[in-house]
């Protein structure tokens, strides 16, 4: 026997051992009528297996024919990991994969292990084969087959360990048990919430076909194989899919998402309910259009004929725009009710009208024949009919319009994917400006589409569109008295308004969203922890760390309750905490949470989605912050140029990543990219945000640096005052902010060589940290460094060594002696000594500056004051 039929035989004895009793017997008629010895072979390895146990679990060498070892020596007799590899299931395009017995401490399961081919792994097929695994981390569905974790064989090849399936292709499971047409469309109903439940997570699977979708012996479908499935925050390239089930924009190559899976089901759904695919072989081009699933299943309602021909448009707009939506049609159909995939002419919904209330029109028949007064009756059951068709057509806008469409099927273009911010933009505008018009008659959908749109027009960064429909939402739910979505609304528009730059009144609004979701829902609930989140944002943006550290902390245990801890809105919990723990000076504490929101967020929703690369981006500047200035540099460059390739060069995102890397660029030889990056990233805020935003403010601040460093003073002054203007109106004059921009105008201005001037604004940078964070806060202690710098060059040491002192204290409790930031004190202590007269003093500092010196710290500022310092003891100057 060679290996084709080895796994063929072995292929149907399986799928007979998921099955029992007189439905594993029809499965085995049904297969000999198409191969009688190859259902005889299977049925004798069945009986085999039947009587020994232990036979499907030996090593695969010593079950199977010399000729189908020799096709996989790789696999026999070998244990990866923990993992005792049992036999073949199946090659995929990007690996074996292989039935297992997981064995480790309290645990023995059966699980496939896909280890990706020997001859793929060149660098961009190894990402492939990690992007799969990405992709599946999202999900999380009954009816999707899991990925239970990942890892690598001794020879270094990437494994996926997932969930085994024992089941049957849906189809031969509807004939081998006998389904009828309801049946097998409810289902298919149970693979359509599968697949929603994908495209909510931005997964699309593109190979849906019968193969993929097995029914296990509880009657249950579980999808497989996400090997080709594409991330809806990217383009999503057509091909690999299996012809016959792919839809044509796949098969000549173009793009595709939801759409392609909606073609794919619909086709699933034609040969689940006909026995028969829609065309013989693989569809061509001019293909006559296929037989009508009623007229080959007697009793199938006809409507179910129209949803089947939508499903499967070969035009990607006529198609249903959500599996949901396709779903709810079949729903309506059964019912007797009119479907969408159908125009809402008079007679059609005349007809089914009548269906529903057979009785009803037949006794109005009878009273328009015996009695005169007939058109009364006419008039009544007219009236109702209008309703009814008035009903239908106002349903398919909403299914369009309200949260599947926008937040599902549309909503995902944002800023966590890739858009065309303009054609989403004129889609938003086009749903808003005919709000009244479609749902003025109906508070409660009013509000729910105001809300939605809110979120989308936000999601975009377009503040200023989303605030007024957001208000609308919050008026019309309060109005609605104890609607359980207030707290919700409240939560966005206090979120939009915190997002425009109007922090006290975004906190009013989020303490109000706390305080109303806390009355609404007496436990634990996902809008009490999105409000207590949102306002831990506005907190620290105020300047009140302790208390948004209080809110951070009450969020993350209730969503790690509700949630678990592997869900995306822990991750971003955990990393708003890292970020005010960074504030807060507890750097140890702040890379710990980070890294965890990190690795959340990259097996919840990838590396590239925006949340990923936002912690990402946090992590780097932690780098900074510890002296690894070169590493922060090279995160910071690649998140832009992702950002930019994913967002476009206009995004906000795309801004803020631009800012970043020209903070950490090389004074001087990299001033001209600096210039560059931030005038860029100033011009596409003050487009997107205004010019009175406080990201404006903080870009400009550090532009004005870089144009001091440049000798452009009197520019640089300028930007640092309309910094200056814009922090003290939204936040005060005593922020953390405000001392952070004081102290970089006293650090660029020391570098230009305007002491005065420079000691000016540390003063009031040091008056204004102390008073807002305290003095052992690092960032005051840091500050009090610089003016002792300053001081010293100005030859005021009685001055600087109070200032010195006061730092050096807070830092070295901190940090480690090695940190950047001791040995910035240090080489100031050096300087202090010297001009005190205190050679020998200073010459003894110095040695610890270079005991302690790193790698980084030669090619920085430091090493190179610490070789200055040694040649001017060494001259005796």
């Amino acid at each position: 026997m060679d290996a084709e039929r080895w796994t063929a035989v072995e292929a149907l004895a399986w799928r007979l051992m998921a099955l029992e009793g007189a439905e594993r017997q029809r499965a085995l008629d049904l297969a000999r009528t198409t191969d009688s010895d190859l259902a005889a072979e299977a049925d004798a390895l069945l009986t085999e297996w039947s009587t020994d146990p232990d036979f499907m679990e030996a090593p695969i060498a010593s079950v199977v024919d010399p000729e189908v070892r020799g096709a996989a020596p790789d696999a026999a007799e070998r244990w990866i990991g923990p993992f005792r590899i049992v036999r073949p299931l199946g090659r995929g395009g990007m690996g074996q994969v292989y039935l297992a017995v997981e064995q480790a401490e309290g645990l023995r399961r059966h699980v496939a292990l896909k280890v990706l081919r020997p001859d793929l792994e060149a660098p961009g097929l190894i990402e492939r084969f990690h992007e799969e695994r990405r992709l599946l981390a999202r999900l999380d569905h009954p009816a999707i087959a899991r990925l239970y974790q990942v890892g690598s064989t001794d020879e270094g090849r990437p494994y996926l360990v997932m969930e085994y399936v024992e089941g049957t292709a849906i189809t031969e499971h509807a004939v081998a048990v006998g389904l009828d047409a309801t049946a097998r469309i409810r289902l298919f109903q149970k693979v359509c919430r599968a697949v929603q439940h994908a495209h909510h997570r931005l997964v699309v699977h593109r190979d849906l076909k019968p193969g993929n979708v097995l029914v296990t012996p509880e009657g249950e479908p579980k999808l497989l194989d996400f090997g080709i499935a594409g991330a809806l925050e990217g383009e999503t390239q057509g091909g690999a899919a299996t012809p016959a089930y792919a839809a044509p924009e796949q098969l000549r190559g173009e793009a595709t998402g939801i759409l392609g899976d909606i073609y794919s089901l619909g086709v699933l759904l034609y040969e689940l309910l006909t026995d028969q695919r829609p065309w013989p072989g693989d569809r061509a081009n001019d293909a006559p259009a296929p037989v009508a699933p009623s007229h080959l299943v007697p009793g199938l309602p006809v409507d179910v004929d129209a949803i089947v021909r939508k499903a499967m448009d070969p035009d990607p707009d006529a198609r249903y725009w959500t599996a949901s939506l396709l779903s709810d049609d079949l729903d309506r159909a059964l019912d007797g009710l009119t479907v969408r995939a159908r125009e809402p002419t008079t007679g059609y919904v005349v007809s089914r009208f009548v269906a529903r209330n057979r009785m009803a029109v037949s006794a109005a028949a009878l009273v328009v024949v015996l009695v005169a007064g007939f058109t009364t009756i006419t008039a009544v059951q007219s009236n109702r009919i209008k309703a009814e068709a008035a009903r239908v057509t106002r349903e398919r806008d909403e299914a369009l319009a309200v949260r599947t469409f926008l937040l599902e099927a549309f909503g995902t273009t944002g800023p966590d994917v890739a858009s065309d911010l303009v054609t989403s933009r004129e889609l938003l505008d086009g749903r808003a400006s005919r709000l009244d018009e479609e749902y003025g008659d109906d508070p409660a959908l009013l509000a729910e589409m105001s809300g939605v749109l809110a979120e989308a027009y936000e999601r975009l960064g377009l503040y200023a569109d989303a605030e007024p429909l957001a208000r609308r939402a919050v008026t019309l739910r309060t109005e609605a008295e104890g609607d359980p979505e207030l707290p919700n609304a409240l939560t966005t528009l206090g979120w939009i308004v915190h997002q425009a730059g109007r922090l006290d009144e975004a906190g009013a609004l989020l303490n109000e969203a706390v305080a109303t979701a806390r009355r609404t829902f007496r436990d634990d609930h996902a809008a009490t922890a999105r409000a207590l989140n949102d306002l831990g944002v506005n907190l620290e943006a105020r300047g009140d760390y302790q208390a948004a550290e209080a809110n951070y902390l009450e969020s993350l245990a209730m969503r790690r309750r509700l949630a678990g801890d592997d869900a995306a809105v822990v991750g971003t919990t955990a990393s708003n905490l890292s970020v005010v723990r960074y504030r807060l000076g507890d750097l140890d504490g702040a890379v710990e949470m980070a890294r965890e929101a990190h690795e959340t967020f990259v097996r919840t929703l990838g590396p590239d989605h925006q949340r990923a690369m936002i912690v990402e981006n946090n992590l780097a500047a932690m780098q900074a912050a510890a002296g690894d200035r070169e590493s922060a540099r090279r995160t910071y460059r690649g998140i832009l140029e992702r950002r930019r390739r994913l967002l476009g060069d206009r995004h906000p995102n795309t801004a803020a990543s631009m800012t970043a890397l020209a903070i950490l660029l090389p004074r001087g030889a990299g001033d001209a990219e600096a210039e560059a990056l931030l005038r860029e990233a100033v011009d596409i805020q003050v487009a997107d945000l205004g010019p009175d935003h406080p990201e404006v403010a903080l870009t400009r601040r550090h532009l004005a640096m870089v144009l001091q460093r440049k000798g452009r003073s009197t520019e640089a002054a300028e930007l640092f005052e309309e910094a200056l203007r814009i922090q003290r109106s939204i936040v005060g004059p005593d922020h953390p902010a405000v001392g952070e921009t004081y102290a970089l105008m006293g650090s660029s201005m020391a570098s230009a060589g305007d002491l005065d001037e420079a000691l000016d604004a540390y003063v009031e940078a040091v008056r204004i940290q102390k008073s807002a964070l305290g003095g052992g806060h690092v960032v005051t202690s840091r500050t009090e460094v610089a003016t002792a710098a300053v001081l010293i060059d100005l030859g005021r040491p009685v001055e600087a060594r109070r200032h010195l002192v006061s730092g050096w204290v807070a830092l070295s409790e901190q940090h480690d002696p090695a940190h950047l930031h001791v040995q910035e004190a240090r080489i100031e202590f050096v300087r202090l000594h010297l001009l005190e007269g205190g050679v020998a003093r200073a010459d003894s500092v110095l040695g610890e500056v270079e005991r302690f010196l790193t790698d980084d710290q030669r090619a920085d500022r430091v090493g190179r004051m610490a070789i200055e310092l040694r040649e001017g003891l060494s001259d005796g100057r």
